[in-house]
């Protein structure tokens, strides 16, 4: 029994910092824009458009399943499913803006004569991962929601 505390303090000791920290970051609106806007406006539009039709989704469908307003149990998880449907789709359009941001970045590359610092090029890629890691965000919530709503 000891060492089941020993094991949830540290991991409360590890966590809780790294847990504050994001919710910090998350809670910073002007940091939030910016990335926002570095992730590119018409593809983190998107994803947030995904992203607020997902809720509805959610909510439209989750609430008549938890209380139980679906005749055959099949239909109600079958209509869930959407939720999860929906955090895929942001995860592919997430990724898709990553490649067709370092499609163009490498475009750019090749047409300068210049010599490109490692500096510059990893700053690129950390810039083109934007909307993937906001699409993998929305997707990993639309599978807690529908496992949470699922159960």
């Amino acid at each position: 029994m000891q060492v089941l505390i020993w094991i949830r303090h540290c991991l409360i000791s590890l966590l809780c910092p790294l847990l504050e920290k994001a919710v910090s970051t998350i809670l910073n609106h002007e940091i939030m824009m910016e990335l926002f806007y570095m992730g590119g406006p018409l593809f983190m539009g998107i994803l947030t458009f995904i992203f607020i039709a997902m809720i509805v989704i959610a909510v439209i469908n989750g609430i008549p399943f938890l209380k139980g307003k679906y005749s055959d149990l099949d239909e109600g998880r079958r209509k869930l499913a959407y939720i999860k449907d929906a955090g895929l789709l942001a995860l592919v359009i997430g990724v898709l803006g990553q490649l067709i941001g370092l499609f163009s970045a490498f475009k750019a590359i090749e047409m300068s004569m210049m010599d490109i610092s490692p500096a510059m090029l990893a700053g690129g890629v950390k810039v083109s991962m934007i909307t993937t890691i906001y699409g993998l965000v929305i997707y990993a919530l639309s599978l807690l929601i529908w496992v949470g709503l699922r159960r």
